[in-house]
């Protein structure tokens, strides 16, 4: 019998005996959990992790800590929550889970759902909560609280700290925060999933909090600030075309927007690709826990490094039939392992991150094969920022049973829950082929905590952090049913202090910044008007760039009179502007063909409504899409916390290159990036990525500044050059010589020399230098940095230092010279990419032969 309503009562609880197996150095928090009856959609699986049902969550588990001399305390019932020897029922009953520790080593983060029905009759709802204990000591006093300004009628899971005293979780918040869209439905199985990581400030008035972090569609998990300030976590990628739409099993409806009043109909799909279907192989299935990350302040989302499936994940095929196409299949040495590191191997589905204490910059994850449990083979990368993605690759730690929620402790050890089972020898998402999870594994299984030596495999020859617990538990759903079983170990974490790192920034990077500084726009007055717009700013240098690895989608990519990156012998697939999208929760299900949906919306793609999309220069493209400069370059303004998608389009507007991710950006992000790909080493025809100063940015910045000449991001370039260089946006840095390199600033803005450093570029960048010419005349040399636009340039002459005579004005190559005073202007690749021009000014011989000092000076408006 299918139990739909389930009450816990509690017979017997064991206490829990002192045990010594397992080397500890420090205290360990870990949460105990009553096996669910049933595998999916509960606590442990990965399609209901945000559920508090008491199906979902079996009450009747505890936040735990056991020390180093072993002994093990209860701190929610030493707290006073949690019921012993009573039914589990009524407003007493909990459940816990994610334990996460204060950087300080005194405090601690924890989800808890507190209460179950009364009976049989009781049909109130219950949500996960993020509470905080402190008085973790052996002889303290637990202390526990719930943590203020969380959304009390949503589930709040996972929570992590921030740098600064925030607190960053998942939750199945609406990204509305409307009723009507809850639950979201995630986008390959119509089960409630959650919207993406949240902040909230419990220091802050509730107005303002809580905050979307990222728009996860289908769910963001298990977050944390790794050592270099980055928010880490779990991502499930699914974009892809509704695989319930059309199988005439369930009855898809669409509404016309997100609108609590809007009416329903027909449903439609436009991106990405279909599916693949009976009658073709190719289309697009994409389903993936990748390691993604994000700055704290919402900036800059991107895996892991930029990782994706090339680097990480096993073959996939190429999206269609064009001859030029290939299937990816990863070339991954069968290595032993070399003695301090295990044997390579590839992954799918990467849960359960952290980071060793001691090597910044490596993680251990789980590649979870056994959805049910979340569980499966532990693997490391090794991914600091500075690595390529190149350099990335994926070893196996655990191969032996199931393992989850693994980490490295401080000594080094290997600590996680496991339990029995088969060697899994692959990976292989969902499933675990030849190797079955038993069916009665739910009922019968026990995870318990292990430790190891630090790259040895959790195996049966590990040793206990504490001994399984057995609990008789009543279950009461119209009829009793009594079970005996071992309660789950799950989610140790290691009690330690740890240093807070700075929260992580990326900085305007240097041909972006040109832009901005020829334009005369702040990048931070352009910020601050886009926050007030709740929009953000994508820009990319060539969208016709690859990574080399990139062989499943169309490569072979050119602009119409521009720019190409185009092999000989291939067809050519020109590109001439990017359509965008966005996900809205429209889709919706019905119980029978024609009745009214159901609760709950699935997120499917729309072309980017006109009022998203305001800001963007004129266009005869279509709605929703912007040109692809003769650079290849793109710039658009875009909604913010809403997940976006797009494409590369031809003339006539049919896709030629899809993007595999919904992305979300933050309020006031000025997001920049080579290529819609990213290239990792080289592109598809070798050469490195783009560092071309995007045109498109330049003529979406001129047509912005034209549309809104009071905003106050309006600058001289002088001011902006100082904002982006000296983090000063004011003219009145000009005379100051921040390096120390006798140049002052206004001389390295013209120059185009670096004011932060006194080390400059050689024959790149160049200050005045004065040389004899033939005839008695005097070669004046120096470079001019092309984005000091409005800045006149005299040079003079002096025989005293004193009196000084003008010879020429250089705002243009076409100066305004005195008679005889010659000017030629050339530039280099180099120096064309860094956006400067060589000048030579020639300045005959005088009458007045003493004439032997120069100089120049400067005009900025």
């Amino acid at each position: 019998m299918k139990l739909r309503r389930f009450l816990f009562l509690a017979l017997l609880m064991h206490a829990l005996p002192a045990m010594v197996s397992a080397q500890i150095d420090n205290p360990i928090l870990f949460v105990t959990q009553v096996a669910p009856s049933e595998a999916h959609q509960t606590v442990t699986s990965i399609d209901g992790s945000l559920q508090a049902s008491t199906a979902a969550a079996p009450r009747g588990g505890d936040l735990m800590i056991v020390y180093p001399n072993r002994a093990v305390k209860n701190l929610t019932r030493t707290a006073g929550f949690s019921i012993a020897g009573s039914v589990q029922k009524g407003d007493a009953a909990i459940a816990v889970r994610d334990p996460h520790v204060h950087f300080s080593g005194t405090k601690a983060l924890f989800s808890m759902v507190r209460g179950a029905p009364s009976d049989a009759a009781d049909t109130r709802t219950f949500h996960w909560q993020i509470y905080e204990i402190t008085g973790l000591g052996m002889n303290e006093t637990p202390v526990i609280t719930l943590v203020p300004h969380q959304h009390p009628d949503y589930n709040n899971v996972q929570p992590a700290y921030l740098s600064d005293g925030r607190i960053v979780y998942a939750t199945d918040c609406p990204v509305t925060t409307e009723r009507h869209l809850y639950p979201a439905l995630d986008e390959k199985g119509m089960a409630p999933a959650g919207t993406g990581l949240w902040t909230l400030d419990p220091q802050a008035s509730a107005e303002s909090s809580p905050a979307m972090l990222t728009h996860a569609p289908s769910g963001a998990f298990e977050p944390f600030v790794d050592s270099f300030g980055r928010v880490m976590f779990t991502r499930w990628d699914l974009l892809q075309r509704d695989e319930h739409a059309a199988d005439n099993a369930h009855f898809p409806v669409d509404y016309q927007n997100e609108s609590p009043a809007a009416t329903y109909g027909n449903w439609q799909e436009i991106f990405p690709e279909p599916l693949p279907g009976a009658d073709t192989n190719f289309g697009l299935s994409f389903d993936l826990f990748l390691p993604w990350t994000i700055n704290q302040d919402g900036n800059d989302l991107n895996t892991l490094n930029h990782l994706g499936r090339h680097e990480l994940t096993p073959a996939f095929p190429r999206s269609g039939p064009e001859p030029e196409l290939i299937n990816f299949e990863p070339n991954v040495p069968t290595l032993p392992p070399d003695g301090t590191l295990p044997a390579l191997t590839r992954a799918t589905a990467f849960l359960h991150l952290s980071e060793h204490p001691a090597q910044p910059g490596r993680y251990l994850g789980v590649d979870v094969l056994a959805t049910s449990v979340s569980a499966g083979r532990a693997v490391s990368v090794f991914a600091p920022p500075t690595m390529n993605p190149d350099q990335v690759t994926v070893r196996l730690i655990s191969q032996e049973g199931l393992a989850r929620d693994t980490s490295w402790m401080q000594n080094g050890r290997l600590l996680g829950s496991w339990v029995p089972g088969p060697p899994l020898s692959h990976s292989h998402y969902g499933d675990v082929v030849n190797q079955p999870v038993p069916p009665d594994f739910i009922p019968s299984a026990c995870f318990t905590i292990r430790a190891a030596d630090g790259f040895t495999r959790l195996e049966r020859g590990s040793t206990l952090v504490v001994p399984a617990v057995r609990e008789t538990t009543q279950i009461v759903s119209g009829e009793e049913v009594t079970r005996t079983a071992n309660l789950w170990q799950l989610q140790p974490v290691e009690v330690i202090a740890r240093t807070s790192p700075p929260a992580l920034t990326v900085p305007l990077e240097t041909p972006e910044a040109s832009i901005f500084i020829r334009a005369g726009v702040s990048p931070s007055g352009f910020k601050s008007w886009l926050r007030d717009e709740n929009k953000a700013l994508l820009s990319c240098r060539n969208v016709t760039t690859r990574d080399q690895a990139d062989r499943q989608q169309l490569v072979n990519l050119a602009v119409q009179e521009g720019v190409t990156s185009t092999a000989p012998g291939e067809p050519v697939h020109t590109v001439e502007r990017v359509q965008f999208f966005q996900g809205e929760y429209l889709r919706a299900y019905a119980a029978t063909e024609g009745s009214a949906p159901k609760a709950g919306r699935r997120i499917t793609a729309r072309t980017m409504r006109a009022e998203a999309f305001t800001g963007n220069p004129p266009s005869a493209a279509p709605a929703g899409s912007t040109p692809v400069a003769h650079d290849g370059s793109m710039a658009a303004i875009v909604p913010a916390g809403r997940a976006v998608s797009w494409e590369l389009a031809n003339d006539d507007g049919d896709a030629v290159v899809r993007e595999r991710y919904w992305l979300s950006f933050n309020a006031g992000e000025l997001r920049a990036c080579t290529s819609c790909h990213g290239v990792n080493t080289r592109d598809q025809l070798g050469r490195p990525p783009s560092t071309n100063p995007p045109e498109a940015l330049n003529t979406l910045l001129t047509y912005w500044k034209s549309a809104h000449p009071s905003a106050p991001a309006q600058a001289t370039s002088y001011k902006v050059w100082s904002e982006v260089n000296l983090q000063t946006p004011s003219e009145t840095t000009m005379h100051v010589d921040n390096d120390g390199d006798g140049l002052t600033n206004l001389e390295e803005f013209v120059y185009g020399t670096n004011p932060r450093t006194a080390e400059e570029q050689g024959s790149v960048a160049q200050k005045l230098t004065a040389a004899p010419a033939p005839g008695g005349a005097t070669t004046l040399s120096f470079t001019r940095n092309l984005d000091a636009t409005g800045t006149e340039i005299i040079a003079e002459s002096s025989a005293n230092l004193s009196a000084w005579q003008e010879d020429a004005r250089l705002s243009t190559s076409d100066a305004d010279t005195r008679s005889g005073v010659t000017v030629t202007e050339t530039t280099t690749p180099e120096q064309s990419s860094r956006r400067l021009s060589a000048w030579q000014v020639s300045i005959p011989a005088s009458h007045d032969t003493r004439r032997s000092f120069f100089r120049l000076r400067f005009i900025v408006p």
